[in-house]
């Protein structure tokens, strides 16, 4: 009868234990885009290795966010963790585009916060070789994708094209309204003539599709560079002008010099809400475990702690600013 009860008395230990372990859990909800981009890549690497490191924190991923979404969720307390793309930052902050209709936005960019910034994506307007097209001029007439209609890179690229060519997208061209899946898919099948999308060079969508037949790359040319709204939109927060090797896709790749284009910066946000001390233990199992998400994507390779608030223009969390600091890091003061 003892050992029953001395058993028992172990069960409901065990039972309350489990019980207080479970009570301390923090539950984390993490938005990224599309499942197949670099934001995807990185917030999955911050579920498990936090989830390694910290058993305590549990991170739930919910993808398909969009960038303009993900600083709402942000804000408003619906993700913990989300996308930070500059650009789309500012216009919050300004209250401008699809920002403009949404009461308190000055508010709700001040409740966002930096963890870690790192090159998201670089412009990669793809085309076949064979197709013929070897500028934007090229693309009167053509089936276009420049992204889902309505988002932000295809007004972008809209106005690049009109600034540089005068043309006017479903009056020169016909501007396709697919999402970036379908799209690459309708591009393989022949179906529309372009495919653009902003991913680290190496994408391996555009890496398959050179196996298949030789591609091209549209970029900026030299004397475009000197266009009004070229300078504009080199100027926009968080982007900067790149060069992609002429054969950063292969032999397949049909360049012979290297394709000037924008590398957007992107990055992972943690709100106010967030406290402190979870916001330190996620940046420091970020950086002390990247070896975990250089080893299975080599775009990531370019992340480097140096550049932990490169192009940011939302202030640093202070649990992640408490990490930088103790790694002799300066933290910018950006209001």
């Amino acid at each position: 009868m003892n050992r029953i009860i001395q058993a028992a008395g172990l069960s409901l230990a065990a039972a309350l234990l489990a019980g207080a372990v479970s009570a301390e859990t923090i539950r984390l909800r993490a938005t990224h885009g599309s499942p197949t981009g670099s934001s995807a890549q990185v917030m999955t690497y911050i579920s498990n290795v936090v989830g390694r490191v910290d058993p305590n924190i549990q991170i739930e991923l919910s993808g398909n966010q969009p960038g303009t979404k993900a600083l709402l969720q942000g804000a408003k307390g619906e993700a913990d963790l989300h996308l930070i793309v500059p650009f789309i930052a500012s216009l919050l902050k300004d209250g401008r585009a699809m920002y403009k209709d949404i009461p308190g936005n000055d508010e709700l960019f001040g409740k966002l916060r930096t963890m870690a910034m790192y090159p998201g994506g670089t412009f990669q307007l793809v085309v076949w070789d064979r197709s013929g097209i070897r500028s934007l001029e090229d693309l009167r007439g053509k089936n276009v994708f420049f992204g889902p209609r309505g988002a932000a890179v295809s007004r972008m690229m809209q106005d690049l094209t009109r600034a540089i060519t005068g043309m006017e997208p479903d009056e020169d061209y016909t501007l396709v309204s697919l999402d970036f899946g379908s799209a690459f898919q309708a591009f393989q099948d022949g179906q529309i003539d372009t495919w653009f999308r902003p991913v680290p060079v190496g994408n391996p969508g555009i890496q398959q599709a050179a196996s298949v037949d030789p591609i091209r790359l549209i970029g900026i040319s030299e004397a475009d560079l000197e266009n009004e709204e070229v300078q504009r939109q080199t100027n926009i927060p968080g982007r900067s002008l790149t060069k992609v090797a002429p054969d950063a896709y292969g032999p397949n790749q049909a360049n012979v010099e290297p394709v000037t284009t924008w590398n957007d910066w992107t990055g992972v946000g943690i709100p106010v809400h967030v406290a402190d001390d979870v916001a330190y233990s996620i940046t420091k199992a970020f950086w002390e475990n990247l070896d975990d998400l250089q080893s299975v994507a080599a775009w990531a390779n370019g992340i480097e702690i140096q550049n932990f608030a490169n192009f940011t223009n939302l202030p640093v969390h202070p649990g992640a600013a408490r990490y930088y600091e103790e790694r002799g890091l300066e933290i910018p003061d950006i209001k």
